[in-house]
């Protein structure tokens, strides 16, 4: 367990940046990444995903387009999995 732990805490260090970008986001555009997490997580893909978002919050919605679809896709990935890491982090920590 302590290893777990201490990879979860060089994680937690690692991509200190990158949660303090998302603390800064506006509530919409917490539910609107909220909605593309959620549709991922039930296995829809990308735009998908980001067509019901946009439905729900068109004033977020992103522009996709060939030259970006893969690098929306990497960044909501990311953000899935940071999810998930930090939820096995607060029931390791309960």
């Amino acid at each position: 367990m302590s290893n777990l732990n201490n990879l979860l805490e060089f994680y937690e260090d690692s991509y200190s940046d990158f949660e303090k970008q998302l603390q800064e986001r506006s509530l919409l555009e917490i539910k609107y990444d909220k909605i593309i997490i959620d549709e991922l997580s039930k296995g829809k893909d990308i735009k998908s995903a980001l067509k019901v978002a946009s439905k729900i919050y068109p004033s977020e919605a992103l522009t996709i387009d060939d030259n970006n679809i893969n690098e929306i896709s990497s960044y909501y990935e990311f953000l899935l999995n940071h999810e998930k890491i930090k939820k096995m982090k607060s029931k390791l920590s309960s």
